[in-house]
């Protein structure tokens, strides 16, 4: 089973910690950067 298969089957669900619009990237990046970071850190385009 992929990873694929497992987040369509709902098994495993990945956490958004927190999205950033595309001109805030730099934030973004910044925000990873300090290591806060608890789950995915998406960018909306």
């Amino acid at each position: 089973m992929t990873l694929k298969d497992l987040i369509e089957t709902g098994n495993v669900t990945p956490f958004i910690d927190q999205t950033f619009s595309l001109n805030e990237v730099p934030a973004a990046i910044r925000y990873l950067e300090d290591r806060n970071v608890k789950g995915k850190v998406a960018i909306s385009v």
